[in-house]
């Protein structure tokens, strides 16, 4: 079955938030569009998967403790080799510090 990965963030999506509002409202913008395109496609039995992606190891010194960017590759690998009688709606991959 085809699928899609909608990349989303973990900030606007109800985990973390922002205080700049118009980015929060974006962040949140593309959870519903990825919730949207579930509901569009689900009679084409195209899977839709949103990712909330936390800080990765970007080079930017915003947060002491970073994901591997190995962690993410083997978050899609996890996600592409599903069998199609799974699906998996929602995933939220951030550093352990930033996990509450």
């Amino acid at each position: 079955k085809p699928r899609i990965i909608n990349i989303c963030s973990t900030v606007g999506t109800g985990y973390r938030f922002s205080p700049n509002t118009l980015y929060t409202v974006l962040k949140g913008a593309l959870e519903a569009f990825g919730r949207s395109l579930r509901n569009d496609l689900n009679k084409d039995k195209i899977l839709i998967t949103n990712l909330h992606l936390g800080q990765f190891n970007d080079n930017s010194e915003v947060f002491s403790q970073k994901m591997p960017l190995s962690d993410i590759v083997k978050t899609f690998e996890l996600i592409i080799n599903l069998s199609n009688m799974t699906s998996l709606d929602n995933l939220c991959l951030t550093p352990s510090e930033l996990y509450y």
